[in-house]
């Protein structure tokens, strides 16, 4: 029994995954067309009028495929034709009535398998699709009879008509399932064509559809010529293998032209010119298109060698079928369809050849490529490296002329400590002995008299000396003060804290000198007045707080100035 020889329940799974992505009728649409032969009526004379042929006829549903099998006896071909819009698309075709026409015709589990390759899909998987299939069952009541089936898968190559480019071939694959129940025949000679045939066809080529239609046209145009099933196979496999050679030599062709686009590439970048000025140049880009092409040269590795084996085994099966059902009618015909699948079968073998060389083209080119771009990788690093170290260079050469720049300035800030400590020697020198002068002047002056006596008087308009000088000495001060604040800008240097302000005040200048050290801001230290030097400064950014300082004077390689902190 044929329900033995599968494994229903593990394919009842499958089904149900795959169904949704698989069936889908198109409104408007048969999910079915049939196109059949009748056999003709005889005529009034006695002799057989000539057969009727019905192409793509619309089926709807299953009562008119219930019909279509009772119609069996007077159809002696029939081929059903399941259709698609767009590959990778569903078929336009209700599970229902798929079923339906699997189960009245008893074809049988296997051609699901075939099934499968077609419906929504997001990425082709070159290694699903099944291989060659064919059963032989015994009719029941009839053991002397036996019922024939086959299903295959043929693959081929089309031009999509959407143009050439850089990034995609103008070629699409697509395939074909086709399944074939024989007549039932016995061990007697048949003395009759071959009849009852059964054919389905999924997504089959425009192409091949045109040549099988011609060719029963033909044969029903003529009285008494029989329609060999053989022819409908041969109709389909050369279909099927007419477009590789061309697909190949396009791939050939596309890789040549990359492989001449690397030999001609200049590899490093010229002296005095830029990667841009190259009049040939490769890129990542060019690296990725030529995966594409390698990756189809490595789908032919799949597609052509089981294209092989499935014509080859369909031409042994088709023989062996004839050589059992013995007819006797246009075995010439049959000679040279079977001769033509032979030649099928070189033209395979030589596009399988071809397809090996094509791979080890792909993979040269690729590993050239991949050379080239790991020399340019390698001159860009070097590139790299040297300017790196020109930089480094240069980086030493500022921080040795920053070093020259600082001994300068620490030389001109110790000139500079230097003279001021020289001019404060002087300042206060001239402190020491200015009142001594003040004195000597006054009294050197015609307001100090000395009498016969010996006695000094005062003259009675000494107090003309003070009349004059105080007076002098204010306005002196105030000419001072107006041009220091008058002619100069805007103070921006940082002033002291307020609570520091009465340490600098004429008043506390005139007291004890300072105060005590520690408060003293030439030495840094600045303990009295909450201040610390610029060292202890360094490392503190935790506390939150911000230091500003305003050098006035450089004294034993220190700063000092008045320094101001605030709360970040």
């Amino acid at each position: 029994m044929a329900y033995l020889l599968d494994d229903l329940k593990s394919l009842e799974v499958t089904i149900e995954r795959k169904a949704h992505d698989l069936f889908k009728g198109k409104p408007g649409k048969a999910p079915l067309q049939v196109t059949r032969i009748s056999r003709g009526l005889n005529d009034e004379n006695g002799g057989k009028g000539r057969d009727r042929l019905v192409t793509n006829e619309d089926v709807w549903d299953a009562p008119r495929i219930e019909e279509l099998k009772k119609n069996t006896t007077e159809d002696y071909c029939q081929i059903f034709t399941i259709r698609h819009d767009r590959s990778w698309t569903t078929l336009n075709i209700q599970r229902e009535v798929f079923e339906y026409l699997l189960s009245i015709y008893g074809i049988f589990a296997s051609f699901w398998k075939c099934m499968f390759t077609f419906g929504r899909k997001s990425v082709e998987n070159e290694f699903q699709f099944p291989e060659f299939k064919r059963r032989r069952t015994q009719i029941p009541g009839e053991p002397r009879k036996y019922s024939r089936e086959l299903s295959y898968m043929l693959r081929r190559v089309e031009n999509n008509g959407r143009g050439e480019d850089d990034d995609d071939l103008s070629w699409s694959i697509r395939q074909t399932a086709v399944y074939h129940k024989f007549p039932p025949d016995s061990s007697q000679s048949s003395a009759t064509p071959k009849a009852n045939s059964l054919f389905v066809l999924v997504a089959p080529s425009a192409n091949a559809e045109t040549r099988y239609h011609e060719y029963l046209a033909d044969a029903t145009a003529s009285r008494g010529v029989a329609v060999f099933p053989e022819n409908i196979h041969r109709l389909l496999v050369e279909d099927s293998i007419k477009g590789w050679g061309a697909y190949m030599a396009d791939l050939n062709k596309r890789l040549s032209e990359t492989s001449s686009h690397i030999l001609l590439t200049e590899a490093g970048t010229p002296t005095g010119s830029t990667p841009l000025a190259r009049d040939f140049s490769m890129n990542f880009q060019d690296r990725q298109r030529l995966k594409m092409l390698e990756d189809k040269v490595i789908d032919l590795q799949v597609i052509l060698p089981q294209l092989l084996d499935t014509v080859t085994e369909l031409s042994h099966s088709l023989r062996s079928i004839d050589i059992d059902s013995k007819s006797k009618y246009n075995t010439a015909e049959n000679v040279l369809i079977f001769d033509a699948f032979a030649e099928y079968i070189r033209e395979l073998e030589r596009n399988v050849h071809q397809a090996k060389i094509l791979k080890k083209t792909a993979k040269s080119t690729t590993q050239l490529l991949s050379d080239l771009l790991a020399y340019e990788e390698a001159v860009a690093l070097k590139e790299l490296t040297k300017r790196s170290q020109d930089e480094a260079i240069a980086l030493k050469e500022l921080t040795r002329k920053s070093q020259e720049e600082n001994k300068s300035m620490r030389y001109l800030a110790e000139r500079s400590t230097k003279d001021a400590a020289a001019v404060k020697i002087l300042t206060v020198i001239t402190l020491i002995y200015l009142p001594t002068t003040i004195v000597a002047n006054f009294f050197s002056t015609e307001f100090v008299q000395t009498n016969p006596a010996g006695h000094m008087t005062l003259s009675k308009n000494f107090w003309l000396l003070f009349a004059i000088a105080i007076p002098l000495t204010l306005v002196t001060i105030l000419l001072w003060w107006g041009w220091v604040h008058l002619t100069s800008g805007p103070d921006l240097s940082p002033s002291p804290p307020p609570e520091y302000q009465r340490q600098f005040s004429f008043r506390i200048m005139g007291r004890k000198s300072g105060l005590e050290k520690e408060k003293d801001l030439e030495a840094g230290k600045g303990v009295g007045l909450g201040l610390v030097s610029p060292i202890t400064l360094q490392g503190r950014e935790e506390t939150g707080l911000t230091w500003d300082s305003s050098a006035t004077t450089i004294k034993d390689g220190r700063v000092r100035g008045w320094v101001k902190g605030s709360s970040g």
